[in-house]
C-alpha cells in the first residue's frame, strides 16, 4: 500500500511519510496533552519541521485553542495558531505569542489559563449559537445560526453574554 502511495502521489522523502505515519498511528486513540507533546515528541516534531522548512514546504500553525502556549514551548517550532476563540479575543493570544516569544511562560501561562476559560465556557453547549453570541459582544455580527442549530433566544443570550462578561479577558476589554 505504501509503495502504490508513493508512486500515485509521486511522494519524493518516503522516510519522512513514513515517519509521519508512524506518529499518527501512534497518537491514534489517545488523550491529546500538553506532556505528549513536550516530552516524547519534542525531537520528533522539531526534526521532522526541519526537514520540511528545509524544501520551504510549509508552516506550522497549532490547532488548539487550549494548548496555543504547550505548541510555542516548543520553541522554533509553531509559527502561531489557528482557532475559533482566536476571533473572540485576539489580542489575548497575540499577548501569549509575543511573551512566549520572550521566553516568559509564566505570564503567558496566566493568559493562557484566562483563554481557556473562555474556550471552556464556549464549547459548554454544542450549539454555535453561543460562539456567534460571543462574536457579537466583540463587535463582529455574523448573524445567526442555520439549522440544525437553534437560535438563542435574547433572554438567553443576554444571559450567557452576562457569563462572558466576567471572564478575565472581557473585564480588561
Amino acid at each position: 500500500m505504501m509503495k502504490d502511495i508513493v508512486r500515485r502521489h509521486k511522494i519524493r522523502d518516503v522516510d519522512l511519510l513514513s515517519r509521519v505515519i508512524g506518529y499518527v498511528m501512534s497518537e491514534t486513540g489517545y488523550v491529546f496533552s500538553a506532556a505528549s507533546i513536550l516530552l516524547p515528541n519534542v525531537r520528533f516534531t522539531q526534526a521532522l519541521k526541519r526537514d520540511l522548512d528545509a524544501r520551504k514546504e510549509t508552516i506550522w500553525f497549532a490547532g488548539c485553542d487550549e494548548q496555543l502556549l504547550c505548541a510555542l514551548a516548543l520553541g522554533n517550532v509553531f509559527s502561531g495558531g489557528i482557532g475559533t476563540t482566536y476571533n473572540i479575543i485576539p489580542r489575548h493570544f497575540a499577548r501569549i505569542c509575543d511573551l512566549a516569544e520572550k521566553n516568559d511562560f509564566r505570564a503567558a501561562a496566566k493568559l493562557q489559563d484566562e483563554a481557556n476559560q473562555v474556550v471552556r465556557l464556549m464549547i459548554e453547549s454544542d450549539n454555535w449559537s453561543h460562539r456567534k453570541a460571543m462574536m457579537k459582544l466583540v463587535g463582529i455580527d455574523v448573524g445567526p445560526c442555520r439549522a440544525p442549530f437553534e437560535r438563542l433566544s435574547p433572554a438567553k443570550e443576554r444571559a450567557f453574554l452576562r457569563r462572558v462578561a466576567k471572564l478575565p479577558p472581557f473585564r480588561r476589554a
